[in-house]
């Protein structure tokens, strides 16, 4: 007798209150994310009598897309650099930035050369699964020549909602530089063999808050987000009805 065991899946929920970004910039799937460049890109190229292959039939790009999923830009987002200091806007004229005090990251860069910015995503994520995911720059959809470094980290959508970009942006030279909509900012990678669903949600504010408010941290100091997971835990332990 042969048994068929199902693959077991991750849910991801997106949810977010904009139209705008639900209708047309809505979070999906990596694969649906291949460069242009890639895409037109012939898969091999003749050398003499004989054909090898360009970067077209590299397993590991391919491979890439084919893990996670990908948070594009919802608008332009530009800024301009002079003297060392950063002047931002975004097309919509709703998104956000908020920046991190120097001193909390100066032995990673040099505060001359570069700035801190995290642009506020308008989409919050929720896992019900003990999931950790890898949270990184989609490299092949930026050019080498880009003046900004989108950072990595790994996050946990069991604990934590946010699916802010954070950025390290070159000052030591005057420039105006602006990403365009829809560019892939994003790259979010299960660390799991299970099979990724995404969900994306449009909600009104009341429950938007009710959710990211789930997902709150204990007030303190110095530690709020380890100590609010190891918290969370414990309760869970207390439970009853815990698996």
């Amino acid at each position: 007798m042969i048994f068929f065991f199902k693959k077991p899946k991750i849910i991801v929920d997106c949810f977010t209150t904009r139209p705008d970004v639900y209708e047309h910039a809505p979070i999906n799937y990596a694969y649906k994310f291949y460069p242009n460049w890639w895409k037109n890109t012939s898969s091999t190229f003749k050398n003499n009598f004989f054909k090898y292959p360009t970067i077209k039939k590299c397993n590991g790009i391919i491979d890439t897309y084919q893990q996670g999923f990908i948070i594009p830009l919802w608008n332009d987002f530009s800024f301009k650099v002079e003297n060392k200091k950063i002047n931002w806007q975004h097309s919509d004229k709703e998104t956000s930035c908020e920046i991190h005090d120097y001193r909390q990251w100066e032995s990673y860069a040099d505060m001359n050369k570069y700035y801190n910015l995290k642009i506020v995503s308008p989409w919050i994520a929720k896992c019900k699964s003990d999931v950790n995911f890898y949270f990184t720059k989609p490299f092949w959809n930026h050019p080498l020549s880009t003046p900004y470094h989108i950072l990595s980290g790994v996050l946990n959508f069991k604990y934590n909602n946010a699916t802010n970009i954070q950025m390290m942006i070159n000052i030591h030279e005057d420039y105006d530089y602006t990403i365009q909509a829809l560019t892939p900012m994003a790259h979010v990678i299960p660390l799991t063999e299970k099979e990724l669903i995404i969900k994306n949600h449009l909600i009104d504010e009341f429950e938007y808050k009710k959710i990211h408010v789930a997902t709150t941290y204990i007030k303190t100091f110095v530690g709020s987000y380890s100590k609010s997971i190891n918290n969370t835990k414990k309760q869970e332990k207390k439970c009853p009805f815990h698996i």
